[in-house]
């Protein structure tokens, strides 16, 4: 039995997952109408935002990910709870449901910057603080964005009055030791800033901060 963390919630394909997909979708305020656009959807997983942009007319879609990352086969600590990670079949199965034509690529997430081509749009949801450089993926992330980024994030020490991020050592968060960074809001609007990114727009929910910039 596949353990989804994405939640589908499509006519043609519904799956309750681990995330609240569908509400991470309007927290996220992703474009309604992608006709024409190219996307790029860095650190996937099961795909559903990949499908949600396809649905809302881009073309090409690349769907991104790892086997040392959300598609290797392995006991996984989420939330705080223990699950079996199924691989890549959560998203190979949502794509054969939904006759999708999104394509994947198996990469290694700090590789990004090897990675040929601009993107119209460029997906980065729950990735920075899972990178041992989280400022060079931002920089990697401009180079491959064409129009537009938006970059969800864990988010920590958001009191500081200035612009930091928290290293964890021991798994503190979750007891995942995926997680290795929490910056705050101000520290990824001024890495965005930094590297060229325009029209920066930020939201924060719960811990989780989302930002939409513009090439």
């Amino acid at each position: 039995m596949i353990q989804y963390w994405h939640t589908f919630d499509f006519e043609e394909f519904k799956i309750n997952g681990l995330d609240n997909s569908p509400e991470k979708l309007k927290f996220i305020k992703m474009p309604e109408n992608l006709k024409g656009w190219s996307v790029l959807d860095v650190g996937c997983w099961d795909g559903y935002f990949s499908f949600v942009a396809e649905k809302r007319g881009a073309h090409p879609v690349l769907a991104v990910d790892s086997l040392l990352h959300s598609w290797n086969k392995k006991n996984i600590t989420i939330q705080g709870k223990e699950i079996i990670q199924d691989g890549k079949e959560g998203f190979e199965t949502a794509r054969k449901k939904l006759k999708s034509r999104v394509a994947d690529l198996n990469w290694e997430l700090d590789k990004i910057d090897m990675i040929i081509g601009e993107w119209d749009l460029v997906l980065a949801l729950g990735l920075l603080y899972h990178v041992e450089n989280p400022y060079k993926l931002i920089k990697d992330l401009y180079r491959i964005t064409n129009k537009m980024l938006i970059l969800e994030t864990h988010i920590d020490v958001n009191d500081a009055p200035f612009p930091v991020m928290r290293f964890y050592p021991n798994a503190e968060v979750n007891n995942d030791k995926g997680t290795i960074w929490g910056p705050n809001m101000n520290c990824v609007y001024e890495m965005l800033r930094k590297v060229g990114f325009k029209n920066i727009e930020a939201d924060y929910l719960n811990g989780r901060g989302v930002f939409r910039a513009e090439k």
